[in-house]
């Protein structure tokens, strides 16, 4: 449905999105939306119920990290803090994190929800050991995390994606600036 005719899934969803069965399609409509114009679909989440928007944010904030980094973080500093802005800046942040962890790590640290903010410092912080574990072991005392959650990074930085609840993502920087 969401290929073949986008604007009736955009309907549907609107419609039904604080339902649980549409959960998933929210999510769907916003990767569609996304792949051909992340401001739109951004525009779309921000019309949605704001139970539903975390789950298009994150989707629409992924995939406009991927294509355009820069233009992503531009937006993510027009947003004001909410529990959507904090699933975009997640988002973003984890689909940053490989290329850049300094900037995915000072992004992450603007998340506001403490859970989702410790989820995706982890996350960015266990990207970062693998690819430059000196930095990251440099950076860790100071990045927020709890002390027992900093020496199991250390300990064993592969245990990678997955686990968390993730609600978003994020990229160069508060301010803007991106790579």
């Amino acid at each position: 449905y969401v290929r073949s005719d986008i604007d009736a899934a955009k309907e549907w969803v609107a419609k039904y999105a604080e339902e649980d069965y549409a959960r998933r399609a929210v999510g769907e409509v916003a990767v569609q939306l996304a792949r051909e114009d992340p401001q739109s679909a951004l525009d779309w989440a921000a019309s949605l119920p704001e139970n539903a928007q975390g789950s298009a944010y994150s989707e629409a904030m992924e995939r406009w990290t991927q294509k355009d980094a820069t233009a992503a973080s531009e937006f993510l500093a027009t947003m004001d803090p909410s529990d959507a802005r904090d699933s975009a800046v997640s988002s973003f942040a984890r689909e940053l994190d490989r290329e850049d962890p300094q900037s995915a790590a000072t992004w992450a640290a603007t998340i506001t929800d403490e859970g989702t903010r410790t989820e995706t410092l982890t996350q960015v912080a266990r990207s970062w050991m693998r690819s430059d574990a000196d930095a990251a072991k440099a950076w860790l005392p100071e990045s927020g995390l709890p002390e027992d959650t900093q020496t199991q990074i250390m300990e064993n930085p592969g245990r990678g994606r997955g686990g968390f609840d993730f609600r978003g993502r994020g990229g160069g920087g508060p301010g803007g600036g991106g790579r």
